[in-house]
């Protein structure tokens, strides 16, 4: 959905919890566990929510989440931006120590706001055939992904 400046009302049954996100926003996330220890075994994903530019940004900090000085971390910066008929996402990696081969990997990437099937979908400038198009709802799917969180990542389609 598309609002600009404008009251929606939206029917939702009780036992649902309704998600918005604001176009312009990339947020990581990460499979939840009944522990922090659990969790971080979990693999990523990325929800990408287009503004009407085609573009969005957002950034992921990751430590231990045990110590208090702020020594080794990494920090991923997202950027997606239109160029033409071609839109890219790409990350930025700023490693200070702290991301490991037993990191888990970056597995889904859902993009919401892409105005048309695309016929062409990269991943650091190899194809890709596991992606899905829900042309209802706007939404570019990839997964089983498997990118490590310290390489660099293009993400394109067009």
């Amino acid at each position: 959905m598309t609002s600009t400046g404008q009251t929606q009302e939206l029917n939702t049954p009780i036992d649902h919890i309704q998600v918005h996100v604001r176009g312009g926003i990339t947020i990581p996330m990460q499979e939840p566990a009944l522990t922090t220890t659990a969790s971080r075994q979990n693999p990523y994903s990325l929800l990408v929510g287009l503004d009407e530019n085609g573009a969005s940004s957002g950034q992921f900090y990751l430590d231990d989440g045990e110590s208090l000085t702020m020594e080794k971390y990494t920090l991923i910066s997202y950027t997606t931006s239109r160029s033409g008929s071609t839109t890219t996402l790409k990350a930025s990696v700023d490693d200070k120590g702290y991301v490991k081969i037993s990191t888990p990997a970056l597995n889904t990437i859902t993009v919401f706001g892409v105005d048309s099937q695309p016929a062409k979908v990269q991943l650091n400038g190899k194809d890709l055939s596991t992606f899905t198009y829900d042309s209802s709802n706007k939404k570019l799917s990839m997964t089983k992904l498997s990118q490590h969180l310290s390489a660099s990542l293009t993400l394109s389609w067009e």
